[in-house]
């Protein structure tokens, strides 16, 4: 006949797996700290954690700066145009345009044509990021009074 003493998950069992005396349920005891001390195997994990997300995180806000910084140069050179057009719809010569260019978005080029009744200008510039991306271009129309 069975004893209640006979089953498995009994740690009075003679068969029993004695883990540490009166914590059956823990592999040791547990700690002073209340088992916040670090063990032998874990020394260097955060270091190593933070060596791997630090460059990641650079990264990140790299990319961040330099989709922001080419955004902000796009629409300085969307009004540029803008502005060049006006003037250049207006009777302004072309190196007055291109001077307004270089004021509002710095270095960058120029070009005039007629399409019609309308006079457009198109701007590009290089980003300043040194990375192998595309030149920004932008480009506007204005109406042209006739000349």
């Amino acid at each position: 006949m069975a004893s209640h003493l006979d089953f498995p998950g009994n740690p009075h069992h003679p068969h029993a797996i004695r883990r540490g005396t009166g914590y059956p349920h823990r592999s040791r005891p547990p700690s002073a700290d209340g088992g916040l001390t670090v063990r032998q195997g874990d020394r260097g994990s955060v270091t190593a954690e933070f060596a791997v997300v630090v460059p990641a995180v650079l990264l990140v806000v790299a990319l961040s700066a330099g989709t922001l910084s080419a955004t902000s140069r796009l629409v300085r050179l969307e009004q540029a145009a803008a502005q060049s057009a006006r003037l250049v719809a207006r009777g302004e010569d072309a190196g007055r345009a291109a001077d307004v260019v270089t004021a509002i978005a710095g270095s960058a080029s120029t070009a005039i044509r007629a399409e019609g009744d309308l006079v457009c200008v198109d701007v590009s510039a290089a980003l300043a990021a040194p990375l192998p991306l595309v030149a920004l271009r932008a480009s506007s129309c204005a109406l042209s009074d006739g000349r």
